[in-house]
């Protein structure tokens, strides 16, 4: 059997990996940034600022997305909506504005991007 190498891309792309979540839904998408890097190409990981050394650990380029996913998770808001109060208008505005500008910011520039959402409340 004949194995060879990957053929190396033909140009190289700068591509961003949007995802918000918990850790598990992070990792896989930093084994994709990494062989993706290996391939050529220069990958930012999106995420949560909380997840930032994680996401570095692995010498990925990181750009941070408003919230705190492990906050959130252990929060009463959460518990909140989970025994099925409503979230006023204006918190729920404020924080997809913020998360909304921060992932704008993360992915400006870049040529290909791919959006990850781990949960949905």
């Amino acid at each position: 059997m004949n194995q060879s190498l990957p053929i190396a891309p033909s140009r190289k792309l700068k591509i961003t990996i949007l995802t918000v979540g918990s850790r598990g839904d992070l990792q896989p998408y930093c084994a994709l940034a990494i062989g993706l890097r290996r391939a050529g190409h220069q990958v930012t990981v999106a995420t949560h600022e909380n997840f930032a050394s994680f996401v570095r650990q692995f010498d990925l380029k990181f750009a941070p997305i408003a919230g705190n996913m492990q906050e959130f998770l252990q929060s009463k808001l959460l518990q909140g909506l989970i025994a099925g109060e409503k979230l006023k208008k204006e918190e729920a505005d404020k924080l997809l504005l913020q998360q909304l500008q921060s992932a704008w910011s993360a992915c400006v520039g870049s040529e290909l991007l791919k959006h990850f959402i781990g949960i949905w409340v």
